[in-house]
């Protein structure tokens, strides 16, 4: 960013459009696809191995730095125009290895062999009976100091940001797996980068940690 910043870059050329064949043609090579669509519509079909990355949510180009890492990145949007205006704050963030933009369109993936994924999410009335099981490993992905302010007792503190691609070999959790944040959006992201890891069941919570206190989660606070 601040080479970028100081000596400046060229234009950019338009991402190159990939159809279901294109887009089967560039699976076959060693790359990320980034689909920025909602959660709702990423959950009811999305690519295997795909991360979820809303284009609404803050930070989309730096936690696309680290979660895509250096691979070429395909980004997959509701619209061609969604992936123009994505690939701009990408690149505006020096998220520069951007190889192609596709349309989400799972019938047409299938159709053109490649494979397709769902899945689920869990509200508040199904995550609240469920606190305290051994059954369930729930998963915080929010930074240190919201968790130091009030966090569900059991859950497992993993930040966003150090989770970055899932590779890390030390990442040990027991499934099943719910991932929490403050509004979900953040758990979307962490649970699509945990499946792409090989993490199964993974479900992202629907809700936030503060909702869950009001309905009577119990909280623990760090002491300062």
């Amino acid at each position: 960013m601040v080479g970028l910043n100081l000596e400046g870059a060229a234009d950019p050329e338009p991402l190159p459009e990939l159809d279901p064949t294109a887009l089967a043609r560039a699976l076959e090579q060693s790359v990320c696809v980034l689909d920025i669509r909602d959660p709702q519509s990423f959950d009811r079909g999305h690519l295997e191995g795909s991360i979820n990355l809303p284009a609404g949510s803050r930070g989309l180009g730096t936690r696309a730095g680290w979660a895509a890492g250096p691979e070429p990145i395909v980004l997959v949007s509701a619209s061609i125009e969604a992936g123009r205006k994505g690939s701009e704050l990408l690149r505006a963030a020096g998220v520069w290895n951007l190889a192609g933009l596709s349309v989400a369109d799972p019938l047409a993936w299938r159709n053109a062999g490649l494979l397709v994924r769902t899945a689920n999410a869990l509200a508040a009335d199904r995550v609240l009976p469920q606190i305290g099981d051994r059954g369930l490993t729930l998963v915080d992905v929010r930074d240190p100091a919201e968790w130091n302010d009030g966090h569900i007792a059991t859950s497992r503190p993993l930040p966003l940001a150090e989770l970055g691609d899932g590779r890390d070999d030390s990442l040990a959790l027991e499934p099943p797996i719910a991932v929490i944040c403050a509004s979900g959006v953040r758990a979307a992201v962490a649970a699509s980068i945990l499946r792409r890891r090989g993490h199964r069941p993974v479900w992202r919570v629907t809700c936030g940690v503060d909702q869950l206190a009001q309905l009577g989660a119990p909280i623990v606070r760090e002491q300062p």
